[in-house]
């Protein structure tokens, strides 16, 4: 029984809408999935309502951006309940400063860039399904961009950085997600935490776990094998939950540095995973 706990729909920047995904996971074995849109829950709630129809289990889910000790953490919040007011209003707030962060840019570049206007962005709309996001879209239809590469420069460029924004804080974040049912799960941890050796790894996993982090994506695309493990060993060692994702967007960035970010690509059964026994009656 496979899982993948770690997708993204066109209602965030991902391609495929939720029908979709669960087709497709359907066609390839996967029984167990999470639909964790960049900050908000439309797709997590639209794969809910029709995945009965495909015979899949599926977790609510989000992935939020937040802050710890000045870097970017993605914390993946799964089993919570959909309609609680609190993890709602997180999310949206996490969704209007994400969205601040192409306002930003945009506006700056006007300044540079004749083709560039902010009150043609502000009433620009693009087809959803081509994945990303209204300012990356915006920059590659000014011909400004071409790719998701030299949109990302402009970021840097003018200082619009995730470090930068006023992001929510980790620690809160778990602790919304907790209040909420949920379970709150660093999202792979081999991209986001900076370290020279696998003992400064685990130093990290511990300071994020005291922050509230109860589960670590041990199972990652990107995850060399000796980060696996490491990521396998300190969950059993702590009783912390494990689970998996491939991160898929459809056919947006779906190859990264040689490797493949598509549905079910870490091949990972249940029987792998650390998970709260309420999933599994999903």
């Amino acid at each position: 029984m496979l899982a993948d706990m770690h997708i993204h729909s066109y209602f965030s920047d991902g391609t495929m809408s939720p029908r979709e995904i669960l087709k497709i996971c359907r066609d390839k074995g996967i029984k167990l999935i999470s639909i964790t849109d960049h900050n908000i829950l439309d797709g997590s709630r639209e794969a809910i309502r029709c995945c009965s129809e495909y015979d899949i289990s599926v977790i609510s889910g989000v992935e939020i951006d937040c802050i710890y000790e000045n870097n970017i953490y993605h914390v993946l919040a799964y089993g919570f309940d959909i309609n609680n007011d609190k993890i709602n209003c997180l999310v949206k707030y996490a969704k209007s400063v994400l969205d601040n962060m192409s306002d930003s840019l945009i506006k700056n570049m006007c300044k540079d860039f004749d083709s560039i206007i902010y009150e043609d962005y502000l009433n620009y709309s693009y087809d959803r399904c081509r994945g990303g996001w209204k300012g990356l879209n915006y920059l590659i239809d000014k011909k400004v961009a071409y790719n998701l590469p030299s949109a990302m420069s402009f970021y840097k460029q003018y200082n619009v950085t995730y470090e930068r924004c006023n992001f929510p804080i980790l620690s809160d974040v778990c602790q919304v997600i907790k209040e909420a049912g949920g379970i709150a799960v660093i999202a792979h941890p081999g991209e986001n935490i900076h370290y020279n050796s696998t003992e400064e790894f685990i130093n990290e996993l511990i300071k994020l776990c005291k922050a509230g982090i109860n589960g670590i994506e041990c199972f990652y695309p990107s995850h060399s094998s000796q980060i696996t493990d490491a990521c396998l060993k300190f969950c059993e060692e702590n009783n912390l939950y494990i689970t998996c994702g491939g991160d898929c967007h459809g056919n947006f960035n779906k190859y990264v540095k040689g490797i493949s970010y598509f549905l079910g690509v870490t091949n990972t059964d249940i029987s792998k995973l650390n998970l709260p026994s309420k999933f599994m009656c999903v």
